[in-house]
């Protein structure tokens, strides 16, 4: 509702305010605190990457390899073929652009890892924190 929306704001301009007087009192940065925000409005986020999709390789108990998007499902077992040669093979490839893109089903796992990898918003942390004034509350 409206109302949770601006309740929602004051507790991002809360945490803005936090991060400016303590920058080593929360592990979120400025776009950390704006993803929040927009997440509610927009999942996905396509306009981030998803960095930790192409960080991270899972294979489950029985020696299948999922990618870092458990959500794209399987990609061969590693007892009928060498990981070396399910890394290479074309759908893995596929699926870990699409991945990068977003072009996935979409979730919020690892967003902090892809906010502070992704040099675009690293550098509107740099000038989101030069540039921020406290908010009211904070002055009080």
């Amino acid at each position: 509702t409206d109302e949770d929306f601006n309740e929602l704001r004051e507790v991002m301009a809360f945490l803005k305010d936090e991060m400016a007087s303590d920058p080593r009192s929360l592990i979120l940065n400025f776009p950390g605190v704006e993803y929040i925000g927009r997440y509610f409005h927009d999942p996905r986020q396509i306009s981030i990457p998803c960095v930790v999709s192409q960080d991270r390789v899972y294979i489950d108990a029985y020696g299948n390899l999922l990618s870092g998007c458990l959500a794209m499902g399987t990609f061969g077992n590693i007892s009928a073929r060498p990981f070396d040669e399910l890394q290479k093979d074309e759908k893995y490839i596929r699926a870990k652009k699409k991945m990068f893109y977003k072009n996935c089903p979409g979730c919020s796992c690892g967003y902090m890892f892809n906010i502070r990898s992704f040099p675009g918003l690293l550098i509107a942390d740099l000038f989101s924190r030069a540039l921020y004034r406290p908010t009211a509350h904070a002055r009080k």
